[in-house]
């Protein structure tokens, strides 16, 4: 046997080196196959997943619509749609409203006169005599510089310096401690005017 290796050594290294050869090239040649089976399989395997994910999105949209046809029949439905609509319009409306003016008081007892009106927001309370003036209220004031306007008379009351009585403004029953021009008004402020004895 020792013999037999020692005469056919080389016979058997090329018989192996060959082997091995043809091994190698086998599965080299075999490596694109598999990259390209491997591609293809992801490939599937993801528009399967999105195929299935669309699937489930319709149904659960048609699932969706089934149920709202079954809640609601098509005329009922278009007529509520159309009142949340008219609804949110209202509700947007008056909160815009809201936001862009402010809503104030007049009161004058003396003459018998409230009125309630908006005015843009940052407006004093001279402001809103002055509204008023344009809907028929009678009263005449004098600017007196930075210290604003001064009332002289309202409905033809005037201020009284020898009986000390004059014309006299409250913002929300407390007296006001500064000019009526630079009172800026909040909401729902009610400004009365009260004819009154007082030290000036």
């Amino acid at each position: 046997m020792k013999h037999f290796l020692k005469q056919n050594s080389i016979v058997l290294l090329l018989f192996f080196i060959s082997i091995g050869a043809t091994v190698y090239f086998y599965s080299r040649s075999q490596i694109p196959t598999i990259q390209t089976t491997v591609t293809t399989l992801q490939s599937n395997v993801i528009n399967e997943t999105v195929t299935t994910t669309f699937d489930q999105l319709e149904k659960k949209q048609e699932i969706k619509k089934t149920r709202n046809q079954k809640k609601t029949p098509p005329q009922v439905q278009t007529q509520a749609t159309s009142t949340e609509t008219a609804t949110e319009k209202d509700t947007r409306s008056e909160t815009d409203e809201a936001q862009i003016t402010v809503v104030a008081t007049l009161s004058i007892p003396k003459i018998g006169y409230e009125k309630t009106v908006n005015l843009p927001p940052g407006s004093n309370a001279y402001d809103l005599m002055e509204t008023l003036r344009e809907q028929g209220l009678q009263y005449d004031a004098a600017e007196h510089g930075s210290l604003g306007a001064f009332l002289s008379s309202i409905g033809g009351i005037e201020n009284d310096y020898k009986k000390h009585m004059f014309w006299i403004y409250y913002v929300n029953g407390q007296k006001a401690n500064i000019g009526i021009s630079n009172y800026i008004l909040t909401q729902d402020d009610i400004i009365t005017w009260q004819y009154e004895a007082e030290d000036i």
